[in-house]
């Protein structure tokens, strides 16, 4: 029944159909805005290269003017007026690109919350995920409680020696199973193949065993039959002496003595020769049960070294994990401190730009002389600088922001791939959990955002991928498991089938790097 209900829950998934085309849906959205935004930088930079070509005019024309100043002054104060009447159409100019600039700037923004608007939706995903995989523990929990009862029943019913080891065998085997979803292929495969050599041993064994009791079984028959021919001769013989009693009366005590003393002779021969056989066997298979105790203690204790190992390794991971997530956040702090104190020194500069416009339209300013006109350029490449300073700094603060998420979202998977192989085996897992990052690329370079997503879809597929693989052995192994030839066949089974994935395999197939 909980082999049917497990079935009935695996029908109302998701198709995969569907989510990869959720998946590739989203993908598109984010390279259409990655490509609006690539548009906007593009017009934003041409609209700076236009302010510099202005700039450069104004250049310009005020050496021109400087030049007819030396000239004539009449003629200087007329180009004067013509200069400033320039001089004003550029500055409505340059408010015209900042007002179109600011407009781009909003669309970027717009854009950015579209952004996060998808990555709300891959959220979504993530978490219908994370509930499927808690459907999954449940389903795993049930498999495991149902393998507990029957490895009760088994146990049970299994009394003598070898019975109760085979029923071992078979439960260290079904672990070695579990195992497999941890550990390298290659070393399981060893594992399992010095096992399947030790349980070739054990049916060895136990083969000898069972030719040693019909062995035994064939002593006692012939030993059986023997006396009871010794009987009958005795019978024969008793009868030739009753016979002979009648001929020769004096020898009847003497015939007596003599066959008696050499059937009892012939017995206790017989039982000694049984009873020195019976224990050199004894003393043999007590050794070799000895020896295969020790054994299965030196195995226990390699596996708990191995489970110290892991939870170390993966303790070192958490920590290293977390330490990458303190120094991102201290990284975001000072940048915002770099960026407020620019945005301030930004106002104050155009603070002071727009007192000179002032000062210069109510005509308090008149002319420019050198001090001032070096000043006025100075603040405009100041107050521009300080705008492209502001701009990487936007730039690199919201990269930062999509590093910081993306380390939070792979410190969730790594939890909860952690639990799911905890709730599946008493063993952590220390090897399927990766960081997720293109291969290729080296840790300390950036990473656009469009790949970092493209490699995350791609790692849900290979976990949905690994979910239902996992899925099919479990219930492959509970109904093997379920019945006696199934469990002999997880006996004497002496490789395993089982599929292990993994999120930084640049495909989506099987590792065979580890075969």
């Amino acid at each position: 029944m909980k082999l049917s209900n497990i079935h009935q829950l695996k029908t109302s998934r998701l198709d995969d159909s569907t989510s990869t085309d959720i998946h590739n849906m989203c993908y598109s959205r984010v390279n259409i805005l990655t490509n609006e935004v690539e548009k906007l930088t593009d017009v934003l930079g041409t609209a700076s290269q236009e302010m510099e070509v202005l700039k450069e005019h104004n250049r310009d024309l005020q050496n021109q003017l400087q030049e007819m100043e030396q000239s004539n002054q009449i003629v200087k104060f007329i180009q004067y007026i013509q200069l400033n009447q320039e001089y004003d159409n550029l500055c409505d100019r340059l408010k015209q690109k900042s007002i179109e600039s600011e407009e781009y700037a909003f669309q970027v923004q717009k854009l950015t919350l579209q952004k996060q608007e998808l990555t709300q939706n891959l959220n979504k995903i993530l978490n219908e995920l994370e509930q499927t995989n808690q459907i999954i523990e449940i389903k795993d929990q049930e498999i495991q409680a149902g393998k507990q009862q029957f490895i009760t029943k088994t146990e049970e019913l299994q009394k003598s020696l070898q019975q109760t080891y085979h029923l071992d065998q078979a439960l260290k085997v079904v672990k070695e199973e579990k195992l497999k979803y941890i550990y390298e292929y290659q070393q399981l495969q060893k594992v399992v193949k010095e096992q399947s050599d030790q349980i070739n041993e054990l049916l060895e064994i136990k083969n000898a065993y069972e030719v040693l009791k019909i062995d035994l079984d064939v002593l006692r028959v012939n030993y059986s039959n023997l006396l009871d021919q010794k009987l009958q001769e005795k019978k024969e013989l008793e009868a030739q002496i009753d016979v002979l009693r009648d001929m020769h009366g004096y020898t009847i005590e003497d015939a007596e003595l003599k066959f008696s003393n050499q059937i009892k002779q012939e017995i206790d021969n017989f039982k000694q020769l049984y009873d020195e056989q019976y224990k050199a066997e004894r003393m043999n298979y007590e050794s070799i049960i000895d020896q295969l105790k020790n054994q299965v203690n030196t195995l226990q204790l390699q596996l708990q070294n191995a489970e110290l190992l892991i939870t170390t390794h993966k303790q070192n991971l958490m920590n290293q994990t977390q330490l990458t997530m303190f120094e991102k956040n201290n990284q975001v702090s000072e940048l915002r401190a770099q960026n407020f104190v620019l945005q301030e020194s930004l106002k104050n500069m155009n603070r002071e730009l727009n007192e000179l416009k002032l000062q210069m339209e109510n005509g308090n300013i008149i002319r420019f002389d050198d001090d001032i006109r070096k000043q006025i350029e100075y603040k405009l490449d100041l107050c521009q600088q300080m705008q492209k300073e502001r701009d990487e700094l936007k730039k690199e603060n919201e990269q930062l922001k999509r590093e910081n998420k993306l380390l939070k979202e792979n410190n969730e998977l790594m939890s909860q791939q952690m639990q799911q192989q905890s709730n599946i085996s008493q063993l952590p897992q220390s090897v399927l959990i990766s960081q997720i990052q293109p291969q290729g690329n080296p840790p300390g370079q950036k990473i656009s955002d469009s790949e970092k997503i493209k490699y995350l879809l791609k790692a849900v597929d290979q976990l949905q991928t690994a979910i239902k693989d996992r899925d099919f052995e479990i219930n492959k192994l509970s109904q093997l498991a379920s019945t006696n030839a199934g469990l002999s066949q997880l006996v004497n089974k002496p490789k395993s089938q089982i599929r292990f994935y993994h999120l930084n395999s640049g495909d989506m197939s099987l590792e065979d790097k580890y075969q």
